[in-house]
């Protein structure tokens, strides 16, 4: 009986192990870092004070053909929210501990300047990185026409959009992981999504907008 008990608590202690191992795994947080490294292995500009990283992010000719961004903490973090992020403000009011922002202007098949933008957010905790999901998914991803639409949860919740624009498409998700949520927009084809979001997208482990179903 007692070899029983002992085996039978093994399975268990195991069993509990795996469980914390996969709640670990898909419960992560989305790191800034990561996305940081895409960038600078992009040869991409980092600005550190938020007046001339609004002009880049505004002005398609300000860095030409080269992607810029922004990564900060605290207040700085807060004004990279409100300023850019939150700019016309379509979001609630969120405390932010931690942001990055990136942009990339290129002209569409039609000749258009495009941007690619893609930002990290930690919020101070779930309930309003949850909110602010949810602000991004309804004002950036949904009430498209000619859309194609998915959304679901993987270990985070996701929700992305492929739109049918001039030129081409357009992909967009939203994605929230505990504290934290990540934005992409590119312009892309029905087959394949823009190279630095899929970039992105698969160092984060999550889904891209054109794979998602």
């Amino acid at each position: 009986m007692g070899v029983f008990k002992r085996a039978f608590a093994f399975i268990l202690t195991a069993a509990m192990l795996i469980s914390a191992a996969g709640c670990s795994k898909t419960k992560r947080v989305f790191s800034i870092s990561t996305v940081e490294n895409i960038l600078i292995s992009r040869n991409a500009y980092k600005y550190n004070e938020i007046t001339g990283f609004t002009r880049a992010v505004l002005s398609p000719s300000e860095v030409e053909g080269k992607p810029v961004y922004m990564s900060s903490e605290g207040m700085d973090a807060q004004s990279l929210y409100n300023v850019i992020v939150n700019h016309s403000m379509s979001f609630p009011a969120a405390e932010v501990t931690a942001a990055l922002y990136s942009c990339f202007w290129q002209n569409d098949p039609s000749g258009t300047p495009t941007d690619t933008t893609v930002y990290v957010l930690h919020f101070s905790d779930e309930k309003t990185a949850d909110k602010i999901y949810r602000a991004i998914d309804q004002k950036l991803v949904q009430g498209w026409a000619n859309a194609r639409y998915a959304s679901g949860k993987d270990g985070y919740q996701y929700s992305t959009v492929v739109i049918d624009v001039s030129g081409g498409q357009s992909e967009r998700g939203v994605y929230l992981s505990r504290n934290s949520v990540v934005f992409v927009r590119g312009f892309c084809d029905e087959k394949n999504d823009n190279a630095l979001i899929a970039t992105v997208c698969d160092k984060l482990g999550v889904v891209t907008p054109v794979d998602a179903k």
